[in-house]
């Protein structure tokens, strides 16, 4: 599928880059970069919403204001549930 040809894709350009970047700056300067790639990485994966997989939720998605910490547990759930699809999961398996 398109999703394994751009992961792989990802997989081979980013290791060429960090192989370029280890050569050529301070691995300290790599470290600070490659944390700051991930966080942000991080930031957008907790504020996506997956409403594409059609997971019957208990509570409301949309209160007027939610703690980070009920957000991060919303998320690991949808994420339990979502694996626990053979659909996706076997995907992710093989």
């Amino acid at each position: 599928s398109y999703t394994f040809m751009a992961i792989a894709m990802a997989g081979i350009l980013g290791n060429s880059l960090g192989g370029i970047i280890l050569s050529r700056a301070h691995p300290r300067i790599v470290l600070v970069i490659f944390t700051s790639l991930l966080l942000v990485q991080l930031a957008i994966s907790f504020a996506t919403r997956e409403d594409s997989l059609g997971l019957s939720h208990t509570m409301d998605h949309d209160p007027p204001k939610k703690s980070v910490l009920d957000s991060i547990r919303l998320q690991f759930s949808d994420l339990l549930a979502a694996l626990n699809d053979n659909n996706i999961s076997r995907p992710l398996v093989w």
